[in-house]
């Protein structure tokens, strides 16, 4: 069974130690985004957008542009993440 939500955080890496364990626990991917989409992270979001149902963005538009939110919801909602 495949995850149906995806992780987005904004940098290179988790905040915290604490936080990354919860976010781990909840087996859902969690995808790094430091400014634009890679090829690789598009490829998944589209490919998986079928069954993704949320994505929860971690992190300001300081970290994670509005620009990269556009892309994640064109890809899995086929429209804009608000």
């Amino acid at each position: 069974m495949k995850p149906t939500e995806t992780i987005i955080v904004g940098g290179t890496a988790v905040v915290s130690s604490a936080i990354e364990k919860q976010l781990i626990n909840t087996k859902s991917p969690i995808i790094l985004a430091d400014g634009d989409l890679t090829t690789p992270v598009k490829k998944y979001l589209f490919g998986n957008a079928r069954q993704t149902k949320e994505v929860f963005v971690l992190g300001g538009t300081a970290v994670v542009p509005d620009t990269v939110l556009d892309q994640i919801g064109g890809f899995v909602f086929g429209d804009s993440v608000y």
